[in-house]
Formats: C-alpha cells, structure tokens, sequence
C-alpha cells in the first residue's frame, strides 16, 4: 500500500489497516512465534520491547499518527496515542534509569498528552467528561515537572526552552501553582 493510500485510511477509516490490525497481535504472542518456529528478527515477531530502538521507532509512529490525529481535530484520538508514547518512554525510564535523555523523553510526551486533553475540552466535549479530561491533564503536567525539561530531545529543531513555556502555560490554564519557567 502507497504511503498516501495508508494515510488516507488512517483519515478515513474506521479501522486500522489491515496488516497492523493482523500482523501487530500476532507478532506479539509468544505462542504463534513457538507454534510456526519463529525467530527474533523474523517479520511475524515483534522487536523486543527491551530495544531502545524499538521503542523509538513505536514512539516516532505514535507521534505521526497523533500529529495528523491533532491537526485533523480528532483530538481523542491523539490523546490515546500520547498515552500510549508515556507508557513507553515510562517503562524506559524505570529499566533503564533516570537519563535526562530518557526522564526529557517522557516528560515532552506528558506535556503533549495535557495538550490533546485540553483542545479535546476546547473543541467541545461533553459536559460529563470535561473534568475527567482536565483532570488527567492536570495529572500529566504534574508528573512532568520543569526539571524534567534537561536535554535537548526537541522535535522539528524547537528548542526545549519553548517546551518550558508550553508547560508554564498549562499550568496556569489548568489552575496549577507553579509556572515560572526557568
């Protein structure tokens, strides 16, 4: 499928497409890999979660797929694919250790799932969810802290400082104490 098919049915499509919605399970069952004598690095077995370079090339997916969720309005959508990208880079953090690089990944990642929150409530959402929403931006920004914002992992060449706004922004849009940016 052509790169402009496939995001076409990414746009339109009530489904993911055909080969992720059967090959993504299926490469993460160990069974199937014993069953038909699979091997690490076979197409039908997933990387191993362990592999840094795995979990970057899942979360530079997952930040595409969010972007054009977010640029498309579908604002739910790039929450859900901002959550998952911090449970990534969280279970990072806690088998690797606490590196700026790894502690910066995972706090840009919060920042981007508060953000998805809060234009989810601003593009309307309804009145039950709105405090759930804010709610669990409120909690992302909380556990991304300014020290946090260390090393320079800034997409797109933005550098980290304008991250520290974004942030400083936040909290005081959602109502929480601190906001200086340092």
């Amino acid at each position: 499928m052509r790169e402009e098919a496939l995001l076409n049915q990414l746009r339109t499509g009530q489904h993911s497409p055909g080969r992720y919605r059967v090959l993504g399970p299926i490469s993460h069952m160990p069974a199937f890999a014993t069953a038909f004598g699979c091997k690490a690095g076979d197409a039908m077995v997933a990387a191993d979660p362990k592999d840094f370079r795995a979990v970057e090339g899942l979360a530079t997916m997952l930040s595409r797929f969010s972007s054009l969720a977010y640029r498309e309005k579908r604002f739910a959508d790039s929450a859900a694919f901002n959550r998952e990208k911090v449970t990534l880079f969280s279970a990072v953090v806690e088998r690797e250790g606490g590196t700026p690089r790894n502690v910066s990944l995972r706090a840009l990642s919060r920042l981007e799932l508060a953000m998805a929150l809060v234009a989810q409530v601003d593009a309307g959402a309804e009145a039950a969810a709105r405090g759930a929403l804010l709610a669990e931006a409120r909690e992302a920004v909380r556990q991304a802290p300014l020290s946090d914002y260390t090393y320079n992992v800034a997409f797109a060449d933005v550098p980290i400082a304008t991250f520290r706004q974004i942030r400083a922004d936040l909290s005081r849009r959602l109502g929480l104490g601190e906001v200086s940016t340092p």
